[in-house]
């Protein structure tokens, strides 16, 4: 089970070290206004992208191990191949 995600500067620090874009967020700060009250309103958006980044980065690990899985495969084949071949001359 996954541990809860950060919330307010933490989660937008997490957020960062992982890349995810700050674009397009649903709410803006009108000039004058506190930032953080924006920060607030758009968490919930930041967590689902943070969710999502975290999410391909697992599915891409999954995908090297696949292929890593696959070429072990062959070269099993080929070697048990070689094996049948040369011990029947």
């Amino acid at each position: 089970m996954r541990k809860p995600l950060p919330k307010g500067r933490e989660l937008w620090d997490y957020a960062r070290k992982l890349g995810v874009s700050f674009g397009a967020l649903p709410f803006r700060t009108d000039p004058g206004e506190n930032p953080d009250l924006a920060d607030k309103e758009n968490e919930y958006e930041i967590q689902r992208r943070v969710v999502e980044v975290e999410k391909h980065h697992r599915e891409h690990v999954l995908a090297l191990v696949a292929i890593i899985a696959a070429v072990a495969s062959v070269l099993s084949a080929v070697t048990a191949f070689y094996a049948v071949v040369h011990r029947l001359k």
